[in-house]
């Protein structure tokens, strides 16, 4: 998705749905450790 676009998030918070409204912003760091992120997919990258 390009930066600007827009999109709505679903997730549970305390069992019930919330929706939030984001915006895509420009990175500032240009390569990110997959592992840093979350260790399920280390390698992935």
């Amino acid at each position: 998705m390009p930066v600007g676009s827009k999109l709505t998030l679903g997730l549970l918070r305390d069992g019930k749905q919330v929706n939030v409204n984001l915006e895509l912003q420009q990175s500032s760091q240009n390569q990110v450790d997959s592992s840093s992120i979350f260790n399920g997919i280390e390698g992935a990258g």
